[in-house]
């Protein structure tokens, strides 16, 4: 449907760039007739003072217009309290730009201006967000559940968290106006409902559904978008992690994915931006939430693609400087830990430690992993944050130490949190051939 932007501000300059429109300017309101197209006034009092009469008129053309087109009125002309009211505020003109016709409009004026037409452009064309995909780590909550559980429990009260949970109460608010609150998260399903009945012990009220799993999100949400039968670009994705975020984009070609960095009012933003921060108030059906519960219930398929994600990484050896940061790999990382080995430094002299890093185009990682292996050349274990995973850096660094070892055997300890290595130890007894041991959890090593 075709948009039009009619106004007595020679406005058109200003806007093009931001919005495909067919832009007609106006001081006489001589504007063209349509029908069944979306159609925005524009119209401020602050230079023209216009009289009551003139105000009658303006109010009685956009009224004609609306019989027959969507019509948005950008306008102070009424002097009521509205998402528009920026508009008679002086602060938002730069007098010394110009007479009114010349738009002296500020930069944030216009951005407004452009936000609010997005935002009618976009629900009259597709109607409320149908969809919210929300991770969980770092975004719901702040800091990754499995690995800083007690420090979350803690310090979530505290007022620097302010920003989680605001995103909480906003995302709860778009479930009551009828948008699906769907968590993708890299987690296993029973931490996730851990996490969530923390924050919330009513989140299965607001929450449709839990996708969890190990397999790039991407493809998890083309899966989920495909059984709802609901458009990419009528849903919304947050996370905090910019890898996840870019292949959405890339593969899915989704609009509306959005990267969380901690900050509540930067997301509003976002969303203000893209046409969206007023566009989840649909309909709340409660049958249509269980319908599309029904349709997920068998969402967890095993998927062996994964993310496309140009990366470096360099190894080490025996390097010492990175001991403290293996400590804290060992005590905090559940999903991808072989055995969950409590480390000390006298750990250190008894085997060799192998550690490597990990930089992408979005930025560094940092020392994500280690892998500790005998004298008689056994994998005592290998440890992956699970920021890195999903790209096939476990694979990679693996192999090239296979390349100088000759690995004879691999401990492994199953439990219920590290279903991610067991896939990982799945694989590696396929294609090398290699000796798994069982083995009962090692407390710590010393």
């Amino acid at each position: 449907m075709k948009l039009y932007i009619y106004s007595d501000l020679f406005i058109q300059p200003h806007l093009e760039d931001k919005i495909s429109a067919i832009y007609h300017y106006s001081e006489a309101l001589k504007f063209p007739k349509v029908k069944k197209k979306l159609v925005v006034f524009i119209f401020s009092d602050v230079y023209r003072n216009y009289s009551r009469e003139a105000r009658d008129l303006i109010n009685k053309k956009v009224d004609e217009f609306a019989r027959f087109n969507k019509v948005l009125l950008l306008s102070d002309l009424n002097q009521t309290s509205s998402v528009i009211s920026f508009l008679s505020d002086y602060s938002s003109y730069d007098f010394s730009l110009g007479y009114y016709a010349q738009m002296p409009f500020k930069k944030k004026t216009l951005h407004n201006i452009a936000s609010c037409i997005l935002n009618f452009v976009r629900y009259e064309e597709s109607g409320a967000i149908k969809c919210y995909f929300i991770d969980l780590d770092d975004t719901l909550i702040p800091g990754v559940w499995e690995e800083s559980q007690d420090e979350i429990v803690r310090d979530y009260a505290s007022p620097k968290n302010g920003n989680y949970h605001s995103l909480l109460s906003y995302i709860k608010k778009q479930s009551s106006y009828g948008a699906q609150i769907i968590i993708v998260s890299k987690n296993e399903s029973t931490s996730i409902q851990s996490a969530l009945s923390f924050i919330d012990p009513f989140w299965d009220r607001w929450v449709t559904s839990i996708d969890a799993g190990w397999n790039a999100k991407h493809l998890r949400i083309q899966s989920l978008v495909h059984k709802m039968n609901i458009n990419i670009n009528d849903c919304v994705f947050i996370d905090d992690n910019p890898i996840e975020i870019q292949s959405v984009k890339d593969e899915l070609r989704m609009r509306n994915a959005i990267q969380y960095n901690g900050s509540f009012s930067s997301l509003m933003q976002e969303l203000n931006i893209l046409g969206l921060l007023n566009a989840g108030k649909g309909n709340f059906i409660n049958e249509r939430k269980n319908q599309y519960r029904n349709l997920l219930e068998d969402k967890n398929q095993k998927r062996d693609k994964s993310l496309n994600v140009d990366y470096s990484y360099e190894l080490w050896h025996n390097n010492k400087d990175h001991y403290d940061r293996v400590m804290e790999l060992s005590s905090k990382t559940n999903q991808f830990n072989l055995n969950k080995e409590l480390l000390t430094k006298d750990s250190f002299r008894k085997y060799s430690l192998y550690t490597w890093d990990c930089r992408t185009k979005f930025g560094y990682l940092g020392v994500i992993g280690y892998a500790i292996i005998s004298s008689k050349s056994e994998l005592i274990n290998f440890v992956m944050s699970c920021r890195a995973l999903g790209f096939s850096l476990e694979q990679e660094v693996f192999n090239r130490l296979l390349k100088n070892i000759n690995i004879r055997s691999v401990l492994f300890n199953k439990t219920e949190k590290n279903g991610v290595a067991e896939t990982f130890i799945n694989e590696l007894e396929r294609s090398h051939e290699l000796k798994i041991i069982s083995k009962p959890a090692i407390q710590k090593i010393d």
